[in-house]
């Protein structure tokens, strides 16, 4: 004699071809938990490995202090040369201000050459 639960169940089940329905099946709950465990996993990124991790991160240090060094050396570099050019500059201007004195020199001579040569001619000299 069947019992009342197996009766009910078998009352809830319906019948195979019944209104194109299929058959309901039994699943164990620790299927079900398997099932949507690979699911999960089968969505997530996959994890490195801690090495990877830190490997990756003294690449990055390394990087950063390669390119601090290089700011630095650079900024030196800059210094340097600003200090040269300033020097540069400093005996540019001397050169420039003995080849002024130069010409100026020389062009006072002339200056007293064309007068002479003026007053030596009786040409009337030109004032300024």
């Amino acid at each position: 004699m069947a019992s009342v639960g197996e009766m009910e169940r078998e009352a809830a089940l319906p019948e195979p071809g019944q209104h194109g329905e299929a058959p309901v099946t039994a699943v164990d709950v620790e299927t079900v938990k398997d099932v949507v465990a690979q699911a999960i996993a089968a969505h997530l990124p996959p994890r490195r490995a801690p090495w990877q991790s830190v490997f990756v991160g003294a690449l990055l240090a390394g990087l950063i202090a390669l390119a601090g060094v290089a700011y630095s050396t650079l900024r030196s570099d800059m210094t340097a040369m600003r200090s040269e050019m300033r020097s540069e500059i400093g005996v540019l201007r001397s050169e420039m201000r003995e080849g002024f004195s130069q010409v100026n020199a020389v062009l006072l001579d002339h200056t007293e050459r064309l007068a002479r040569l003026e007053a030596a001619a009786g040409l009337p000299r030109a004032n300024g």
